[in-house]
């Protein structure tokens, strides 16, 4: 850029967050009952559960970005439950969500026991940077051969999804030119409660032709941040 040439500069601005990871308990089978038309109930239920764990997204330690919808999903015969809290030990009154997953139509899988795909979308899973934890569980009252019996739920283990800050974005419109060898850009980072990263941003030159164009020599970064309060601070 020239000293004589109007441009905008744009920063791109980003804090990553630390971020701790937790095991996954193993899956909480139920008991096999002793016979008669339990035995039939169990077997059928302990596969739809067992076709239920392997397709369930996001995997264990999965990350997100804060402020995104979350859509938990995976195929099974029965109707399928997801939950959303704050720690293992809210799983069983999850504080931040829970709801029966959606049927996606057409979406039958024939075989000898028939699944289908099953949905379910949390606008609230990742609201806060952070790690939440979630679980899928079925009934066997909606398994066909359990009718009749008393149901039993069948749940998961607790799996982990880590919420990573959103990146910010700033646009620094300015009537000025700037001269690549000393150019000043200031900003601040904002956490609503305590965060420990790196910020850096990266810059672009927005040309009278209104195409933007990087210029890697005003990158700056990383700059470590950490805010330890638990109300946060900037």
């Amino acid at each position: 850029m020239s000293g004589s040439t109007a441009c905008w500069l744009f920063v791109a601005i980003a804090l990553a967050g630390a971020v701790t990871l937790a095991a996954t308990p193993p899956a909480a089978y139920t008991a096999m009952p002793e016979g008669g038309p339990g035995i039939i109930c169990y077997d059928q239920t302990s596969s739809s559960f067992r076709v239920m764990e392997s397709w369930l997204t996001p995997p264990d330690d999965a990350t997100v970005t804060a402020g995104t919808p979350v859509t938990f999903s995976t195929r099974s015969e029965a109707p399928v439950t997801f939950v959303v809290a704050s720690s293992p030990a809210l799983i069983s009154s999850p504080d931040i969500d829970s709801g029966t997953a959606t049927r996606v139509p057409f979406s039958e899988e024939p075989g000898p026991q028939t699944s289908f795909t099953y949905t379910y979308t949390s606008a609230v899973a990742a609201n806060t940077p952070g790690t939440v934890y979630w679980q899928a569980s079925i009934s066997s009252a909606d398994i066909e051969p359990c009718a009749g019996l008393t149901p039993v739920i069948w749940r998961t283990g607790v799996y982990s999804l880590h919420v990573l800050p959103a990146p910010v974005q700033v646009s620094i419109d300015s009537p000025y030119a700037f001269r690549s060898a000393d150019p000043t850009v200031t900003y601040q980072v904002d956490c609503s409660t305590d965060c420990t990263g790196d910020t850096y941003y990266e810059a672009s030159e927005l040309q009278r032709t209104l195409t933007a164009r990087r210029v890697p020599s005003l990158d700056l970064g990383p700059t470590a941040v950490s805010i330890t309060a638990a109300t946060g601070g900037s």
